[in-house]
């Protein structure tokens, strides 16, 4: 029986998420396995895939399914998951509607450039993690357009370095001498986040912002059947 323990859960809303750990048996987890957890819930192994990040050793990532939301709240790090094979009266999937809302869809990007080797505070950066709470509906920093990039990263420069200026006097110089400061600031914060984020989004390889319908498109929401004994795909 494989066993898998959590290091990581990134939730896909609504009925799924990407689990990263290690296996911790000599049995390896595959599609259409199931965990059942104590509430009696089975949660749908969707699909493995093996995560090479750049700094660190090779995780392996679970994409699991369930049929409540509230199943996947109790995945946390540090739980071993226990998989067995699936009955093969488990039912017939229920198709999910690919998410609409941008908190969702944003979740679906982190999950995704993370099974890409990108590590979380990459795909999302503290700067565009507050402006998502203030409520500003922008696309994650790789799937912003240049401009878009250039202008956001350089206006949070800019402003910045001039409240720092002004408020605590780091220089005596005026305040004209304090905009071309912070002008300089965010031209060139600007300019590096710019050039910076859109290398990482061809790296990516991700449809852009306004066609993004999460990462659905990767992952279909199935499980594989399982062939009754007898039936003609088992037969040799």
């Amino acid at each position: 029986m494989p066993t898998f323990e959590i290091d990581l859960c990134l939730p896909l809303p609504p009925t799924r998420a990407l689990v990263c750990g290690r296996v911790t048996s000599e049995a390896e987890p595959a599609p259409g396995m199931v965990v059942t957890r104590a509430s009696g819930e089975s949660l749908h192994v969707v699909e493995v895939r093996s995560i090479r990040m750049r700094r660190g050793p090779a995780l392996l990532g679970l994409v699991v399914r369930a049929s409540e939301p509230d199943a996947l709240e109790e995945l946390r790090r540090g739980m071993t998951l226990e998989l067995h094979a699936a009955a093969s009266d488990s039912g017939p999937d229920v198709a999910v509607p690919p998410p609409t809302e941008h908190g969702h869809l944003v979740r679906h990007y982190i999950a995704q450039a993370f099974l890409k080797g990108q590590p979380a505070i990459v795909s999302a950066p503290p700067l565009f993690r507050l402006l998502w709470r203030c409520g500003l509906k922008l696309p994650p920093p790789a799937m912003m357009s240049w401009w878009g990039l250039f202008a956001t990263v350089g206006g949070y420069m800019a402003v910045a370095v001039w409240l720092l200026v002004t408020i605590f006097g780091l220089t005596a110089a005026s305040w004209l001498a304090s905009l071309v400061v912070a002008a300089a600031f965010g031209l060139t914060f600007g300019l590096l986040g710019a050039v910076t984020y859109r290398r990482k989004g061809r790296r990516l390889g991700l449809p852009p912002w306004h066609s993004y319908a999460g990462i659905d498109r990767v992952f279909p929401d199935t499980t594989p059947e399982v062939p009754a004994p007898g039936s003609p795909s088992t037969a040799t």
